[in-house]
């Protein structure tokens, strides 16, 4: 899934319940990102924002909020 375009990633755990916050911010983003999401655990979810470098620390940031 990763588009070669992009050179780096962050991850998080986040709570399910929280993942339609996450989506909901990220509609109207217009930095460049793919995002993947993988089930870790009842209720628990691993979301991968792959992005370039200069934009690694925004979306770690951004993450950060979402954290379980």
């Amino acid at each position: 899934m990763k588009d070669k375009a992009f050179n780096n990633s962050v991850q998080a755990e986040i709570e399910a319940a929280k993942l339609r916050e996450l989506y909901d911010r990220l509609d109207d983003e217009v930095t460049p990102y793919e995002m993947e999401v993988k089930r870790m655990a009842k209720g628990i979810r691993l979301v991968t924002i792959y992005c370039d470098e200069r934009n690694k620390d925004y979306f770690s940031t951004l993450l950060y909020g979402y954290k379980s």
